[in-house]
């Protein structure tokens, strides 16, 4: 809340009322994910993280929800977390679904956790990747998208390996 709102302390301690009082940069409203949905309008994936325990089962019901009745596709979403027991959630949830594992400590254990849980993708830190690591996700069935990567010259650098998709907060240097 600190970094990007005129808020204090952490999101999940907020209502909804008082989050939609909140401004991002002055000037925006922080949306709902289904704001997000209406924004988006199926015009590129989304990847939704999630982030606190238990948000398995409303997002899941949520795309439910956009690909019953708006005519959205399951390929429209990606669902990623580092949390174990929500990607465990989900994963029996709506198989249907893409699912990505976040991982900022071992390509291994993604690979591993990918496998476990039926995920189509791993989303590694930039600074994890080499190229073995990235043919191994590869051999293993796993598409790459890779994340926060800001500088120009880290850019770069990921160009090189064979991955699907780069998360940065300035999409317009990739």
């Amino acid at each position: 809340m600190d970094r990007l709102t005129n808020g204090k302390g952490e999101i999940s301690k907020y209502t909804l009322a008082e989050l939609k009082k909140l401004k991002i940069g002055e000037k925006y409203e922080i949306p709902t994910l289904s704001e997000v949905f209406h924004l988006v309008n199926k015009k590129c994936t989304i990847n939704i993280e999630l982030k606190g325990h238990n948000t398995a089962k409303p997002v899941a019901k949520l795309i439910e929800e956009y690909v019953t009745n708006e005519n959205w596709n399951y390929s429209h979403f990606i669902v990623s977390s580092f949390q174990y027991e929500e990607l465990a959630t989900f994963s029996q949830i709506n198989s249907k679904i893409q699912l990505a594992v976040l991982t900022q400590a071992s390509v291994e254990q993604a690979i591993d956790w990918a496998k476990e849980f039926k995920a189509q993708y791993i989303h590694p830190h930039f600074s994890l990747l080499t190229l073995d690591n990235c043919n191994f996700a590869k051999e293993n069935g796993l598409k790459i998208n890779t994340w926060t990567v800001n500088e120009n010259a880290d850019i770069e650098q990921v160009k090189k390996y064979d991955i699907e998709g780069i998360i940065s907060d300035f999409p317009d240097r990739i």
